[in-house]
């Protein structure tokens, strides 16, 4: 159903260019394939580097989950999703694997949400898991948000774009909101804990 809505999508556009008389308009359509052919090959390419770096050889009662699973990567890729966050659910698909938990409803349960996260949002849930990790255990939450505000402002991201992004990831139910010093502050959720652990979350610098 995707494909046939990306090829009425690529109809529509090149009629109406077409029709007024926009350079190019007539050829619209070769060109929307051309561009969603170089969009495919490289989300491959991802893949694939992501499964060589993982070490992970797959056997054949692996065929049904990862098909399934590849699918909706495949979905993500027709849906224009981002190469950082292709490259994030590249990884759930090797670490899944390597935990020898391939199930394709493990996958699901997660997609949507990599699928969807802004830049800002998969630094922020990288930097959150990191954080959570190196904070004591007996009260990991005491000193994450200082940091974690910290961390985001260093990387640019100023006060009220860290509070949406926040209250983005607590939609997700990745992070939870608390009261403390007199507003909101946010901590780190077991789920944020595993979707961090199970995509291999490192954050890397917002450009």
């Amino acid at each position: 159903m995707s494909g046939t809505w990306t090829s009425l999508g690529q109809s529509v556009a090149a009629d109406v260019m077409s029709t007024l008389g926009v350079p190019g308009g007539s050829s619209f359509s070769v060109l929307c394939e051309k561009a969603l052919q170089r969009r495919r090959e490289e989300a491959s390419r991802v893949l694939l580097d992501e499964i060589k770096r993982g070490n992970v050889h797959f056997v054949p009662q692996d065929v049904d989950p990862v098909v399934e699973m590849i699918l909706r990567y495949g979905r993500a890729v027709e849906q224009g999703t981002a190469r950082r966050n292709l490259r994030a659910l590249a990884a759930l698909i090797v670490d899944l694997k390597r935990r020898d938990a391939l199930h394709a409803e493990e996958f699901h349960r997660w997609a949507g949400v990599l699928s969807d996260l802004t830049r800002d949002e998969l630094f922020a849930v990288a930097l959150g898991y990191r954080i959570s990790l190196e904070e004591p255990q007996d009260d990991p939450n005491e000193k994450f948000w200082p940091r974690f505000e910290a961390e985001m402002k260093a990387q640019g991201i100023v006060a009220g774009e860290i509070a949406a992004v926040s209250s983005a990831l607590a939609r997700f139910g990745l992070l939870l909101p608390k009261s403390a010093w007199g507003g909101i502050v946010y901590v780190p959720s077991p789920r944020l804990r595993e979707l961090g652990f199970l995509a291999q979350m490192e954050p890397m610098g917002v450009s």
